[in-house]
């Protein structure tokens, strides 16, 4: 049987769901296995008309700034300790990810031509299903409200309310982001959320300095 019929390890030691909304599963609770995927089109950001502005910076502004070429990094952090660590980078429209948790490392390339994963140097696989992540930004084109914390020219901010489905969370609750501008551009996502008794901070950093190398997607 092959890999791509097993649907097996490249299910992500994350159990699903958005970048920005990385899964608790190393947590070491039943809670976090309540998370469920929300696999948006790869490469895809569609703004929506966020009217709230920060001297300038708006919401909308801020991820548009980021462009089509960048890097980041994620992390989930529970009782100060880091369960899930992510390094990543889009380059238009296609993105590549290197996700560790539990001890194990999955490597996912995802865009418009498909969706692979591998573990080490293994070959490439194709995914069964929807890849268990998604970039950092395309959650982020659907608050149900946004306010402005603190302003200063082009740097800002902001809290915006999320539904849990927009995110990649089951449940009704809604999840409010921290989000931090510099200069007109995105730079940082935090939120917190519950895991078991506990609670988890999620941070995702977003780098837009550093020249991003176009990504070469696997062949058959």
């Amino acid at each position: 049987m092959t890999q791509r019929e097993t649907g097996g390890w490249w299910r992500s030691p994350l159990v699903g769901a958005a970048i920005v909304a990385l899964a608790l599963a190393s947590c070491g609770d039943d809670t976090a296995a309540t998370v469920t995927t929300t696999a948006a089109a790869p490469g895809t950001i569609t703004t929506t008309a966020v009217t709230i502005t920060s001297d300038g910076a708006t919401l909308t502004e801020a991820i548009t700034a980021v462009g089509e070429r960048y890097g980041f990094a994620a992390s989930v952090t529970l009782g100060g300790v880091e369960t899930t660590h992510l390094e990543g980078s889009v380059y238009d429209g296609t993105g590549q990810y290197l996700v560790t948790s539990g001890g194990s490392t999955v490597e996912y390339i995802i865009g418009p031509a498909g969706q692979w994963a591998r573990q080490g140097d293994a070959p490439w696989a194709v995914l069964a299903g929807p890849a268990p992540v998604v970039d950092p930004l395309t959650p982020l084109t659907h608050p149900s409200a946004v306010t402005v914390v603190a302003s200063d020219g082009d740097d800002a901010v902001l809290e915006a309310t999320f539904a849990a489905a927009v995110l990649g969370f089951s449940g009704n609750e809604d999840v409010v982001v921290t989000l931090t501008i510099v200069d007109g551009v995105l730079a940082e996502i935090r939120y917190t959320t519950p895991a078991g008794g506990d609670e988890a901070v999620v941070v995702t950093t977003i780098n837009t300095d550093s020249a991003i190398a176009p990504i070469t997607v696997p062949t058959p």
